[in-house]
Order: structure tokens, then sequence, then C-alpha cells
């Protein structure tokens, strides 16, 4: 009788220690977390200055060119084609929080 309450004590004892290190490990990811966003966000900034839908730049370019077939009396076809021009045609910056 008196190994079955060493062998259940001994039982209890890890069951504990298993608890003990279980509940560290749950306290401890909180901290792990927020080292590792601190981190990430560090990172982030030192790229530069992100993206702010509410204030940002466009430059609309616009590409045009034609092409012009001719058919002349004597039933030769002439292809003329301009080359592409490209022209800035506005800058515009969108501010969301600009009062019109």
């Amino acid at each position: 009788m008196r190994f079955f309450s060493k062998r259940g004590q001994s039982l209890l004892e890890y069951a504990i220690l298993f608890a003990v290190i279980l509940s560290a490990l749950l306290i401890m990811q909180f901290y792990i977390k927020r080292g590792y966003q601190g981190r990430l966000k560090q990172s982030a900034d030192s790229v530069g200055q992100q993206y702010a839908p509410g204030h940002t730049t466009s430059k609309i370019v616009t590409t045009s060119s034609s092409t012009t077939r001719t058919t002349t009396a004597d039933g030769k076809m002439v292809v003329k084609v301009d080359p592409a021009k490209s022209s800035l045609d506005k800058t515009e910056t969108v501010d969301a929080f600009a009062k019109e």
C-alpha cells in the first residue's frame, strides 16, 4: 500500500511542475509578442514615411501616338506613324483634411 502513495505523490508533483511551467510560458507569451511587435514597428519606422491615403500626390502622364494609313490614286498604301508624345497633364494632391 505504501508503494501506491509514493507513486501518487510523484504523479501529483509532476502534474504541479507541468502546470507551473505551462503557466509561466503562457504569461511570457505576452512579453514575447510585445517585443516582436516593437521590433517590427522599429523596422517599419526605419524604412521612412509610410503611405497615408489622405496625403497623396499623384502625377498623371498622358501618352499618345497616331498611325495614318492613306491609299493614293494609283492604289499604293502609305503608312505614316507619328512618334509617341508624352505630356504632363496635371499634378494633383489629395488631402482628405483640406477644406474646399
